[in-house]
């Protein structure tokens, strides 16, 4: 639809209908498509980074993945998983950074990767409680991750394992040195880094349905 070269360079940009900015080298008479924008309009969780954020598709988007958007919204860097079968998820429900890694809860596991590098997914049987994801919060030496059928942890070193203690949908997490809070269906619970199993604090109202003793 237009065109414009710049001087400097002589590369050439293209406007087109339907492949957003098309950019050509002029010397290998390279194409390559400028990623604008978000991968999708609907937005189900975002994890700010230094000098940009990340953006992860909620469960409308016709093209499941992560946009990476600079602070000053110029750049845009997306990630959708292998070329040919892309991520499997509907929708992500919770992302975070940790080290040089994107993290997210998804409706379809946990997936984590370095951006432009592997991606790895944790899937049933590998140590969670469900691949239905609603939170993530940062320990000291791993990834606390709420599902459906409760709480799990992902360590930096060794296999993922579930606390117990919790067996209906873990919703919200909030953690704070080696210690994190849980929001669960079935009421508020406390665990640490380390410990196996969750608890109910002693002085908040219990539904009955708890089969983890109360903290004192």
């Amino acid at each position: 639809t237009c065109a414009v070269q710049v001087p400097s360079t002589g590369e050439i940009y293209f406007g087109t209908d339907g492949l957003g900015v098309i950019r050509m080298d002029p010397l290998t008479t390279r194409f390559e498509q400028m990623p604008f924008g978000l991968i999708a309009d609907g937005v189900g969780a975002i994890a700010t980074v230094p000098g940009a954020v990340w953006v992860g598709t909620d469960q409308t988007a016709r093209r499941p993945g992560f946009t990476r958007v600079s602070e000053d919204l110029h750049d845009f860097t997306f990630e959708e998983g292998a070329r040919v079968t892309g991520f499997n998820f509907h929708g992500v429900r919770a992302l975070l950074w940790r080290g040089r890694q994107l993290w997210a809860a998804t409706d379809a596991a946990l997936w984590h990767f370095e951006p432009g590098g592997r991606v790895e997914r944790l899937a049933t049987g590998q140590g969670l409680p469900d691949e239905d994801q609603f939170a993530l919060a940062q320990g000291p030496e791993g990834v606390w991750v709420g599902t459906v059928l409760g709480l799990g942890f992902v360590p930096d070193n060794g296999p993922a394992h579930r606390v117990t203690g919790i067996t209906s949908p873990v919703l919200a997490l909030s953690a704070a040195n080696d210690s994190v809070w849980v929001g669960a269906a079935n009421g508020l619970w406390f665990t640490w880094y380390g410990s196996t199993e969750a608890y109910a604090p002693a002085n908040v109202t219990d539904d009955g349905t708890s089969t983890a003793p109360p903290i004192e």
